[in-house]
């Protein structure tokens, strides 16, 4: 996680210094910028760049002079970079807020500031109401209506982290805390354990003898994964803060036989939660956090494990994903919830770069990652020419590819696929003509432009096209950034159920789309079929599928509604 949290502090130094703009300010923001992507890009957490003995990197990172690797050393050693508090008071603090607001960039947060002399999201919000927005050279009355558009998407999303930013994270508290001698019982619960895409705060629920329930708090207050001031701290109860994200985590302890019963009234959802009460009130039974009761003389009938807590109310054991308040109890009492789509049931991946476009890693090195993981086979879909930012390969460099892939298919135990990522172009038609199209193991086409237009006629032309096997993020929603591009999903759904389009849900953690509520109404009214790929531009973002994985839970699909969870030679029968 400290890759990301460099990564950010660099993006921040390098926005103070364009607002700034003194001198040669700019020959720093550039050199910052890089820095940012370089991080961001790293194949391995910065902290094992770092020799503790001398004080030093121990590898050339590109990009990081003197500076910038004293700043990654500072923040190794002591969680942060003393320079960036100075230079945050150069400016309004303010600013940097509104930089957070979609179509809002440093250019016009300056012209904002020194122009109207704006210095933070209220005034802002004003100034677009008065109409002294639209009339700054360069803006308008569009520029100025988008923008008071992102300040409520920022008022909306912003107190929520995305659940991509903080997943690894929470694995690692959860495995540290099972490591403690004192804890017989730890889980990751509330919204985070229901894999919602975007989390309020974390809950972590942990169980122990009861004289240990301190000595459980202490070493949970230990963990390198927490920053920040303790706002509550008591014999079974502490509450702090995620590092890097700043996102709030308390630690509940409960006794052994509450485990089950807290884990289920803290999972939530609060819909889920109401409804089970009232199923529970209508039996003679009373639910809370410490346990099942019956209302008649209070003795306790369950509460050490949730499978107990839902079988007193006749009940089967519900996943958490679908803990939604829709319509899961009533199919829990017809026992008829699902075999959900688990994380072993992925037998490959369908969607990822490689250095041939805008990947970190070579075919031979992501093939070799998937392998590891078990997976049987990879499709390598770099981009098509169109994308030039992402280095999209024209005709020449794809008989380099395929004869690449050819001589790696020889000689490795998986199976790498000859596939792309072809841009759908404004008008539905694709990067590649049919018969280069033809010529792939999977195409994967996917909008990368023009999103404020509605797009459903430009994909139902895509999908149109006999070579096109799926559709990558199909909604184009980047969370917390950018809303999905226009859509009639119904004509999406069934133009995918009529010509046998696969519709992804895309891993990536800004991304997780499709939706969860998407995904089960295109399998339950349409038939859909899924893929659930990472998009990884590195090795690294192979392992990512759990997130895919969550969302797909969510919207109650099973491994049969996925097709990379056939072997290859039934998913080569089976595609279009």
């Amino acid at each position: 996680m400290i890759n990301q949290e460099f990564h950010q502090i660099l993006e921040t130094f390098g926005n103070i210094l364009e607002l700034r703009n003194q001198g040669s300010d700019k020959f720093k923001v550039r050199a910052y910028r890089q820095a940012a992507l370089t991080v961001q890009n790293l194949p391995k957490d910065l902290t094992e760049y770092y020799d503790e003995e001398k004080k030093e990197l121990t590898e050339k990172i590109p990009g990081f002079g003197p500076a910038i690797q004293a700043k990654a050393i500072e923040l190794i050693e002591t969680g942060e970079v003393e320079e960036l508090d100075k230079l945050k008071k150069t400016i309004p603090a303010g600013l940097l807020d509104m930089l957070e607001i979609k179509n809002v960039g440093p250019k016009k947060v300056k012209k904002l500031w020194k122009e109207l002399g704006i210095e933070n999201m209220e005034q802002l919000e004003k100034a677009i109401i008065d109409g002294k927005v639209a009339e700054l050279d360069g803006l308008g009355e569009k520029s100025a209506e988008k923008i008071l558009e992102g300040i409520k998407n920022f008022e909306q999303y912003s107190k929520r982290t995305p659940l991509g930013v903080i997943y690894t994270q929470l694995q690692e508290i959860l495995k540290s805390m099972k490591e403690c001698k004192y804890v017989e019982q730890v889980e990751i619960a509330g919204s985070s354990r229901r894999m919602k895409e975007t989390i309020g705060d974390v809950d972590v629920l942990a169980t122990g003898k009861e004289e240990d329930h301190e000595k459980i708090i202490d070493y949970f207050m230990q963990l390198d994964y927490l920053d920040g001031p303790v706002e509550a701290k008591g014999e079974t109860k502490v509450t702090t803060y995620l590092k890097g994200s700043g996102t709030q985590i308390d630690l509940r302890v409960v006794k052994p036989d509450e485990f089950g019963a807290a884990l289920q009234y803290f999972t939530g959802s609060q819909a889920h939660n109401v409804k089970l009460r009232g199923l529970a009130k209508k039996m003679g039974l009373k639910i809370n956090e410490y346990g099942v009761f019956k209302t008649s003389d209070d003795s306790k009938v369950a509460g050490a494990t949730e499978e107990d807590v839902y079988a007193t109310m006749g009940l089967t054991y519900i996943p958490p994903e679908i803990r939604q308040g829709n319509n899961e109890i009533d199919v829990s009492q017809k026992k008829k919830i699902p075999d959900l789509i688990e994380l072993k049931d992925i037998k490959g991946e369908l969607h990822c770069h490689s250095t041939y476009s805008d990947g970190k890693h070579s075919i031979e090195e992501m093939a070799k990652q998937a392998q590891e993981m078990g997976y049987e086979y990879i499709a390598i879909t770099d981009h098509s020419p169109t994308l030039k930012i992402a280095n999209g390969l024209e005709s020449e460099r794809l008989l380099e590819k395929k004869k690449e892939i050819d001589e790696l298919n020889k000689k490795l135990d998986i199976r790498i696929l000859f596939g792309t990522e072809v841009d759908i172009l404004a008008d539905g038609s694709l990067d590649y003509d049919d018969k280069i199209l033809s010529e792939f193991d999977i195409v994967v086409a996917s909008v990368h432009s023009r999103f404020e237009k509605d797009n459903t006629e430009r994909i139902l032309k895509a999908m149109q096209n006999p070579h096109v096997h799926i559709i990558g993020h199909p909604t184009g929603r980047l969370i917390n950034k950018r809303e999905a591009y226009s859509l009639d999903l119904k004509q999406i759904y069934q133009e995918a159920a009529n010509t046998n389009t696969i519709l992804e849900i895309n891993s990536q953690p800004i991304r997780l789309d499709l939706k969860s509520n998407y995904v089960r109404e295109a399998k339950e009214n349409y038939g859909v079929k899924f893929s659930i790929n990472t998009d990884a531009h590195n090795k690294e973002g192979l392992m990512l599928t759990n997130l895919g994985i969550g969302q797909a839970r969510r919207g109650w699909l099973t491994k049969d509604d996925v097709i990379n969870t056939q072997n290859l030679k039934s998913l080569l029968k089976n595609i279009k």
